[in-house]
């Protein structure tokens, strides 16, 4: 906790559900462009676009809790597996994938307990 009883990690879970959310929009257009790309059947790459757009809104919605964070890494991980029914995808899931790293990093950076922040001047 910071001063004043805020969580420093509030502000930068927000941004994180928010690129979730952001990549859940994004993977809905994916699907317009993949229903005018592809040819043959629709259904397994549909399938696998609603499922992902699933996880994201799920994943921002736990972010909170402990599997949130993992949740947001795994989805980057099949949104650039899913480039092999979508080819896309691989683009975007190397830069949310980038986004998300960089989520985890800074998350990792901050103060756990208040006896990690200097204390106040006299």
């Amino acid at each position: 906790m910071s001063q004043g009883g805020r969580d420093p990690g509030r502000g930068l879970r927000a941004i994180a559900a928010a690129t979730l959310l952001l990549e859940a929009l994004v993977l809905l257009l994916a699907l317009l462009g993949y229903a005018g790309l592809h040819h043959g059947s629709r259904v397994p790459g549909t399938v696998a676009l609603l499922g992902l757009v699933a996880l994201c809104v799920v994943g921002s919605g736990l972010l909170r809790r402990r599997v949130g964070a993992p949740l947001g890494l795994l989805v980057q991980v099949l949104v650039v597996a899913a480039g092999a029914l979508v080819w896309p995808l691989y683009p975007l899931g190397v830069v949310f994938g980038a986004l998300w790293l960089g989520y985890l990093r800074l998350r990792r950076e901050l103060p756990v307990a208040p006896a990690t922040l200097a204390p106040p001047p006299p």
